[in-house]
C-alpha cells in the first residue's frame, strides 16, 4: 500500500500497463468489465475501501524511513491522489 501511494502520488509516473493488468485479473477469475485507462482508478479505490487501515499502518511501520508517513495510509489519501490523477 505504501508503494502504491508513493507511485500514485507521483504525476510523472505513467499509468499502469492496462493489457498486463487485464491479463492478471483474468487469471484470477475476474468476471467484471474490462479495465481501461479511465476506470482502473475506480476499481483500485473500490478494493481499497475494504482495507483494514489500522492493520495496514501497523504492518508498514517497520519499513518506512519517516514514521509520520504512516499516518498518510488511509482511504482518503488514495481517494485524493487517484481522483486528482484521473482528472
Amino acid at each position: 500500500l505504501y508503494d502504491l501511494m508513493w507511485y500514485a502520488a507521483n504525476p510523472d509516473w505513467p499509468p499502469p500497463n492496462i493489457t498486463l493488468l487485464n491479463n492478471a485479473v483474468a487469471q484470477s477469475g475476474w468476471t467484471r468489465t474490462v479495465i481501461t485507462e479511465t476506470n482502473w482508478r475506480t476499481f483500485v479505490l473500490e478494493r481499497l475501501s475494504q482495507v483494514d487501515w489500522s492493520q495496514a499502518r501497523s504492518e508498514v511501520e517497520q519499513f518506512v524511513e519517516h514514521i509520520e508517513e504512516v499516518d498518510l495510509l488511509e482511504y482518503d489519501t488514495f481517494d485524493r491522489i487517484l481522483t486528482r490523477r484521473g482528472a
